[in-house]
């Protein structure tokens, strides 16, 4: 991007979201700074991070020049955020988001509500793991940010759906890799980001998987400072050999500020703050569905 600003979708969001969506006390409503976009989040659950909106942005940019209807699936979508930033950037895209956790899943279902975007995004409850899930198949690109405490490293976390969505156990390389080529078509391509432990396992589930890894960005946090994030692209079927590493996206400069890409990346377009309560009503109590591993599938 070297800097400019994408061009960004234009397309008309719904205010008052279509009935009234509830906003549990132990919910955030927050405003994604894109496209007058909104998001609930759990207070002191799983809340998304600057990786997702590199990723979202990364997986944009392949599609970008795309005008024909394009489909995208969305292994692992949590609350929603890449539906909803991919959604922002791209109007030609339908996506569906796939989600094991029936606490997130629910979530992000009333993400797509409160952001009138149910006609563009389905969000599905079921395990990318069963070959059944989501009942579709022949995608242009699956993209996923995938769990990245890997089992018996470190400390994982307390809360456990967070534990959930964040523990490779959950989700292997060989998982995601198989359940890719299962849903991608022909040349469609997935788009994921991991940490550089995790590389070389998702590579070689990648081929293991009829997946051919094809591009590497590393994303460095300053100047000098080795990669915390890469953003993989594989293709379905692709031929071995091209595999290319692109020029490293560098976070924050040597002062601390946000580069110049970056900056373009994060558009800075929040809404009038007396509308984050459009369509929201405020609930007592939590949401309605199981919030430990045991109601995992």
């Amino acid at each position: 991007m070297n800097g400019e600003r994408e061009d960004r979708a234009v397309f008309p969001f719904s205010y008052p979201a279509p009935g009234p969506i509830p906003l549990y006390e132990d919910e955030t409503v927050d405003d994604l700074q894109r496209s007058g976009l909104r998001i609930l989040q759990k207070c002191g659950g799983l809340r998304f991070g600057e990786d997702a909106v590199l990723l979202a942005h990364h997986a944009a940019s392949l599609l970008r020049t795309r005008n024909k209807q394009v489909r995208v699936a969305d292994i692992g979508c949590g609350s929603g955020i890449l539906l909803l930033l991919l959604a922002s950037r791209l109007p030609q895209v339908r996506l569906t988001g796939i989600e094991r956790v029936p606490s997130l899943a629910e979530l992000a279902s009333r993400n797509v509500r409160l952001n009138g975007l149910a006609d563009r995004i389905r969000v599905v409850e079921g395990d990318i793991r069963d070959r059944h899930v989501p009942g579709e198949s022949g995608f242009d690109l699956c993209i996923s940010n995938p769990p990245y405490h890997m089992t018996g490293r470190g400390k994982p976390p307390a809360d456990p759906v967070r534990a959930a969505a964040t523990v490779s156990a959950t989700l292997t390389a060989d998982d995601l890799a198989a359940a890719a080529r299962r849903l991608l078509r022909t040349h469609g391509t997935l788009v994921v980001s991991c940490r550089p432990a995790q590389l070389v396992d998702l590579m070689v589930a990648c081929r293991g998987h009829g997946l051919e890894p094809k591009t590497l960005r590393e994303v460095l946090p300053a100047p000098g400072r080795p990669a915390s994030l890469l953003l993989m692209t594989a293709v379905a079927g692709g031929r071995a050999g091209g595999f290319s590493i692109a020029t490293p996206l560098v976070v924050r400069d040597l002062h601390g500020t946000y580069t110049e890409e970056v900056q373009g990346i994060y558009t800075g377009e929040g809404i009038d703050p007396a509308r984050l309560m459009d369509g929201l009503v405020r609930t007592a109590g939590t949401a309605p569905f199981p919030s430990d591993a045991g109601g995992l599938r």
